[in-house]
């Protein structure tokens, strides 16, 4: 399911701060995925518990064209400001 289908008006879309996963369901579907604040807590815990760094294995859903108004390549973005703070 392509990102931007996450923003249907039909949809509704959670964050869950207990397991960090945010997710979006309508009568017909439920969706799992990253967005700017699964990938910011998740960069969070890798730093606050000494690990090495964090990498992406697939931005091809990142939004190159800010069609979603967040900036060009939100996710990745997301990591790299929690990486340097």
């Amino acid at each position: 399911m392509p990102s931007l289908a996450i923003k249907n008006e039909d949809a509704t879309n959670h964050f869950d701060e207990e397991i960090a996963a945010s997710y979006a369901y309508t009568p017909f579907w439920w969706i799992g995925y990253n967005d700017i604040a699964t990938v910011r807590t998740k960069t969070k815990w890798a730093v606050q518990n000494g690990y090495g760094g964090v990498y992406a294995t697939d931005v091809s859903e990142d939004d190159a064209g800010n069609d979603c108004q967040d900036g060009a390549f939100p996710l990745l973005s997301a990591m790299k400001k929690s990486v340097d703070h």
